[in-house]
């Protein structure tokens, strides 16, 4: 993303007036993040106590559209910020919050092209790596990802963004099929292009799904064998990453499923082989 690019995109995200002004002026660029980071929390806490207070779904759905701190409306003076910090590590911070909580690809596009300007060789590019998944998938996140590993001299960086860049791909292909399946409506993909951008979706309709989950399972193999011991969000990536190879080779549609045994409601012992040949639904659940 060039320069007028990336500004327009700061400038340019619908509510972003609604947010406040700008802390922004004044202090370290860690104070200043940390200000704004703490006027949403602030409005995010004030606006939880009015919520869990309101009378009735009416008032609670009011409440939403009126007064929500919507992430979106602040992404662009943190964006602002980190492209003011320059190579501050405060940056990086700046970015890491938009890329969790933005919901928007323009947002998340904006704080790539800063992380890839200014900070790929920084200790601290974990924090942004980690905030990259299976469901947060765009091409702009894999060239991020991808220039990450090819230039951090961090090993745990390196492993952070190998573990991400797995998940990524494995989104990637999901989702290229579901752009490309016979049963996608006009509506569907014209949902998908107003989210992700037509030149997005058609870079990724000439791609290849299987070809994608392949190079996931090589980087998840990668990561078990030379990073295993590098932390990730859900504990040592060697883990997290064992789990995630299991789920690409075995858990996919068309695969046998895996046997699953455990006690019904009656406390009668039971297998899901128990059942082969006929139609089982299984309705896995929890609480986190």
């Amino acid at each position: 993303m060039n320069g007028w690019l990336l500004a327009a995109s700061i400038a340019c995200v619908p509510g972003c007036q609604e947010a406040g002004r700008s802390p922004d002026r004044g202090g370290s660029a860690t104070s200043r993040v940390e200000a704004l980071r703490k006027e949403y929390d602030d409005a995010y806490e004030a606006f939880s106590r009015k919520y869990q207070a309101a009378k009735d779904d009416g008032e609670r759905q009011e409440l939403v559209a009126a007064e929500y701190p919507r992430p979106e409306r602040y992404a662009p003076r943190f964006l602002a910020l980190a492209s003011e910090a320059g190579g501050d590590p405060a940056a990086i911070d700046a970015c890491a919050w938009v890329l969790q909580r933005s919901q928007q690809p323009a947002d998340k596009e904006a704080a790539y092209a800063l992380l890839l300007a200014s900070h790929l060789e920084s200790p601290r590019l974990g924090d942004a790596v980690r905030t990259i998944s299976r469901y947060t998938s765009t091409i702009a996140a894999e060239r991020f990802l991808r220039a990450a590993i090819a230039r951090s001299p961090h090993h745990d960086v390196k492993g952070q963004a190998n573990y991400a860049l797995a998940g990524l791909l494995a989104g990637l292909a999901d989702l290229h099929e579901a752009i490309t399946g016979t049963s996608v409506t006009a509506e569907q993909r014209a949902q998908s292009e107003r989210y992700f951008g037509s030149e997005m979706l058609d870079e990724l309709a000439v791609r290849d799904a299987g070809e994608m989950r392949g190079e996931a399972e090589d980087l998840l193999e990668d990561v078990i064998a030379d990073y295993g011991s590098v932390k990730g969000a859900r504990g040592e990536l060697a883990a997290a990453a064992a789990g995630d190879l299991f789920e690409l080779r075995e858990l996919q549609i068309g695969k046998v499923a895996p046997e699953i045994e455990g006690e019904d409601v009656d406390g009668a012992a039971f297998k899901l082989s128990d059942y082969r040949g006929k139609v089982v639904v299984l309705d896995f659940w929890g609480f986190w």
